[in-house]
């Protein structure tokens, strides 16, 4: 898989190192069951075709760009684990487009032109409910007006587990209620977040400090699984202010280790009798 973070500067020359392709396109936050199911229709189109697979997203989240900074957005993953699921997912393309307030102006028309047609996109892929374009006038309806009948379109109608619709905000809802062991029906795995463990010797504590653009659940005592490297490791975790406190085997954590945490069940609300936390 290639990927390519486009600008208005290198839009032109990314353009020219392109082969024709069925693009995939939408924010892919978590890449969830939702996501995959966009990316799974785009994949057997462009095998029938036997053309290039793309995936397209965003960064900053748009919400962020819209709102001036005023709002801010919990994300489920940042782009190093998108990339992972597109890869296995058989992608050959992933573009970043960087999302930003000239961006944000282009017409529907202008978008369609110069991030779809220059790009060589024969086929897009997206949600029901994907927008694009100043104020987000343009959708799946148009889009085939919107190319000049250049560009077929697939819509994926919403996904749903238990009759709810499966989406990002519902699964950063669970997390916001610490309802962990529900996320693998919507994401289709465990959520997974990555920090960095400090030892704080004067309380004799382990933390683990959250990295960018992950949510931590709700406050309270989680079991989950952490892996060390090639370590793994089944325990209790207490999360307060966002921090993530190791409830036991205090020396299994080194100073600066990456840490990643696989969520795997809710246990109660009221902090742990153990010292370490």
């Amino acid at each position: 898989m290639k990927t390519f973070f486009i600008n208005q500067q290198n839009r032109d020359q990314v353009a020219k190192e392109l082969k024709q392709m069925v693009l995939a396109v939408g924010f892919f936050d978590g890449v969830h069951l939702g996501h995959q199911k966009v990316i799974q229709t785009a994949k057997k189109i462009a095998d029938e075709q036997q053309l290039k697979l793309g995936v397209m997203t965003f960064s900053p989240h748009p919400h962020e760009v819209l709102s001036k900074g005023e709002k801010i957005v919990q994300y489920l993953t940042p782009l190093s684990v998108k990339e992972k699921v597109f890869h296995s997912l058989h992608v050959d393309y992933l573009f970043v487009v960087k999302f930003n307030q000239a961006f944000s102006t282009l017409q529907p028309e202008q978008f369609v032109q110069q991030y779809f047609i220059d790009f060589q996109v024969k086929h897009v892929v997206a949600g029901f409910d994907f927008t694009y374009g100043a104020t987000g006038k343009g959708n799946m309806n148009r889009l085939y007006h919107d190319s000049g009948k250049k560009i077929k379109v697939t819509t994926v109608e919403k996904v749903s587990y238990d009759k709810q619709k499966i989406s990002s905000t519902l699964i950063r809802g669970l997390l916001n209620k610490g309802a962990v062991e529900e996320i693998p029906h919507y994401l289709g795995r465990n959520y997974v977040t990555e920090g960095i463990g400090r030892i704080l010797n004067h309380e004799q504590k382990i933390i683990v400090i959250p990295k960018h653009h992950y949510t931590c659940p709700k406050q309270g005592l989680y079991r989950v699984e952490l892996c060390l490297g090639k370590r793994v490791l089944d325990t209790l975790v207490y999360v307060k202010d966002s921090y993530v406190f190791l409830h036991d085997k205090i020396n299994s954590i080194k100073e600066g280790e990456c840490v990643s945490i696989h969520w795997k069940e809710f246990v109660s609300q009221g902090e742990p009798i153990v010292s370490n936390v």
